[in-house]
């Protein structure tokens, strides 16, 4: 499967790096092929499918979302260190990392002034659902500042892509607006009001610095929610450069 992504016939910008750098954040609609999302979202089922099959349990077959979905919460319920491994494998499959690594993302981060985009962290799958909580594990990301967990350059982005469509109601991405500019804080102090749920659909992508304050959101209505995301650094940056040798 090939990870080439829309291309854009006019030399207009993506994304609006005005708003990115007042608000900390942006997304662009319709960046992404959904039939390449389609085809990751079936080689992922696959991955739990296979599980099943090994443990001697059947597996509803398709590929779609929501084969996925059965697929994953039996073999949640059947076995946890399986459900664990195949979770795990998504975010190692070829095409998982060459959609967060293909020319329209990277398009994107040097609009936003990244000159030499490097990777901060592996590329990340985000399968959730109210339905698939690991026994004594959190199922939502708290708030929090990517930049917190893992130092980079000070202008580092992080981009967040769902494979499923995502609603207010469906654990969405939710980021406090321009809490970017205050350097890295107790994202646990940020005031509930200040977060803004962005409902998305297959194709887009939301671009955050990696000094925003976000979170998962806590409303769920049962069904599953898939995303992918990647964090770039910029490794043109002098200061960043320092760090490698620190």
């Amino acid at each position: 499967m090939s990870a080439v992504l829309q291309f854009r016939t006019s030399a207009a910008p993506i994304v609006d790096r005005e708003k990115f750098e007042t608000q900390g954040f942006v997304t662009a609609k319709g960046v992404i092929d959904c039939g390449l999302l389609e085809s990751l979202l079936a080689e992922m089922d696959e991955l739990f499918a296979i599980q099943l099959r090994r443990l001697g349990l059947s597996h509803t077959s398709g590929g779609s979302p929501d084969a996925l979905h059965i697929n994953a919460r039996k073999l949640l319920a059947a076995d946890v260190p399986s459900f664990v491994a195949a979770a795990t494998l998504c975010e190692r499959l070829p095409a998982t990392r060459e959609l967060m690594s293909a020319d329209t993302v990277l398009r994107i981060a040097r609009e936003l002034g990244l000159s030499l985009p490097v990777f901060a962290a592996p590329v990340r799958t985000h399968i959730m659902s109210d339905a698939l909580k690991i026994p004594g594990r959190p199922n939502k990301s708290p708030a929090h500042q990517d930049a917190q967990d893992n130092p980079g350059s000070a202008d580092g982005i992080t981009l967040w892509a769902p494979l499923t469509a995502v609603s207010v109601r469906t654990h969405p991405l939710e980021v406090a607006p321009r809490t970017h500019r205050n350097g890295l804080i107790d994202a646990g102090a940020v005031d509930e009001e200040s977060f803004v749920p962005l409902p998305m659909q297959p194709g887009d992508v939301a671009v955050l610095s990696r000094f925003l304050v976000h979170r998962t959101g806590e409303r769920g209505d049962g069904s599953l929610r898939v995303a992918i995301s990647s964090e770039f650094n910029n490794a043109a940056d002098p200061a960043f450069a320092d760090t490698l040798f620190a």
